[in-house]
């Protein structure tokens, strides 16, 4: 697997799949909306249920707009995109709340179901770490379902601990230290 061991701030990084698919790891963007709006749309019950915690999420519009306007300092927002021939749509999104206290930031990742077991999420957690690093952070957190396994296996093999955030067995409350050691990869 490609390392996301580049400068964090790149314009895009990119990456070939097996399935000849040239994916592109990048920034979101304004011109980005309908293309977000059509990827949120096309989640399944399942996967707004474990990234939003109710499977009767939809963002508005106004929601994606302001995620693909959204102030860098206060919270980056990344989208890979697939790319073949003369097709492209985004299939994974990851975003990361930069300052949610002086020295920590929150991180979510949401990979298409036809798109998971390729290293996408693992892929943009590496380039969350590096840009919560570069800005001087020294804790990213997050919360997702207990019964959310994908996403515990994920961080517990980036590293991350699971911590008793005070909200039972059903939320689970996950910390990394950005202390500059490498994720395992």
């Amino acid at each position: 697997m490609p390392s996301s061991r580049h400068t964090p701030l790149a314009e895009a990084l990119m990456r070939l799949d097996a399935d000849g698919h040239t994916l592109v790891l990048r920034r979101i963007m304004p011109a980005d909306v309908e293309p977000m709006l059509a990827f949120q749309r096309g989640l399944s019950f399942g996967d707004r249920y474990f990234r939003y915690g109710t499977p009767a999420y939809q963002p508005s519009q106004e929601d994606i707009q302001r995620q693909c306007s959204a102030d860098p300092e206060e919270s980056r927002h990344f989208i890979v995109v697939a790319h073949r021939q003369d097709r492209a749509r985004i299939v994974a999104a990851a975003d990361c709340c930069m300052r949610l206290e002086a020295d920590a930031c929150e991180f979510a990742i949401l990979v298409d179901a036809a798109w998971r077991r390729r290293g996408l999420a693992r892929w943009l957690l590496g380039h969350l770490v590096d840009c919560a690093r570069e800005q001087g952070l020294r804790r990213m957190v997050g919360k997702t379902l207990g019964s959310n396994l994908a996403m515990l296996g994920l961080a517990r093999g980036a590293g991350f601990t699971l911590l008793d955030g005070g909200e039972g067995p059903a939320i689970a409350t996950l910390s990394l230290s950005l202390d500059g050691t490498e994720l395992p990869v």
